[in-house]
């Protein structure tokens, strides 16, 4: 008997403990209103065919700026799977817009050699993080795979075959240094070429 009570004190304890933990952490998501940052990052992918006749594989990049708030100098920078920076381009987020990049065509059109994998990081321009609705934007990537002309710029134009979609993480305060990673980040790649964004999807504002 003394064990059943002692058995059902415990597990009592521990449901209350449950039950304040889970509280607090209500209090923490409810307080933080969704992840936020200065920075997002999203890998892809532009593998060519043989004879680079064409891509079997690109991937275009989706912003959208849900607020109120126009993003007008959001930057996105280009890397490929080595570390190394490719190229920079500015975009245009109005307040509730929505632009779609294609990544493989925007950096050949520009003249440059086209990673096969890389990243892009996307940053957003003064954010007041501490202000609900100040501004802020979410971002995703889809891979379509298929075969799809190589100066295309509408992938769906091609012949799709399948395809996945992925969220752009945002880069935490965590991850940057103490100086702000997002006030500097120009800073470590000086000279990149600016290039311009290949809009899709009639997204284009």
């Amino acid at each position: 008997m003394k064990r059943i009570m002692f058995t059902v004190a415990i597990t009592a304890a521990l449901a209350l403990s449950g039950i304040a933990r889970a509280d607090i952490l209500a209090q923490e998501v409810l307080g933080s209103f969704g992840e936020r940052s200065e920075l997002l990052s999203c890998p892809y992918e532009c593998n060519p065919v043989s004879k680079g006749m064409g891509w079997r594989s690109v991937t275009t990049l989706m912003l959208v700026n849900p607020t109120l708030t126009d993003l007008d100098s959001t930057r996105i920078y280009f890397f490929d799977g080595n570390s190394s920076a490719v190229a920079r381009a500015d975009i245009v987020l109005l307040a509730l817009d929505l632009d779609a990049v294609n990544v493989c065509r925007t950096l050949q059109e520009a003249g440059l050699a086209v990673p096969s994998a890389g990243f892009v990081t996307i940053l957003i321009p003064d954010p007041v993080l501490s202000q609900i609705g100040s501004g802020a934007a979410y971002g995703w990537v889809r891979n379509l795979y298929g075969k799809f002309n190589i100066t295309e710029n509408e992938p769906f134009d091609g012949r799709v075959v399948g395809g996945s979609e992925a969220e752009c993480r945002v880069v935490g305060p965590g991850a940057q240094n103490s100086d702000g990673l997002g006030d500097h980040i120009g800073d470590f790649f000086p000279g990149l070429p600016l290039i311009d964004p290949i809009l899709i999807e009639q997204t284009g504002d």
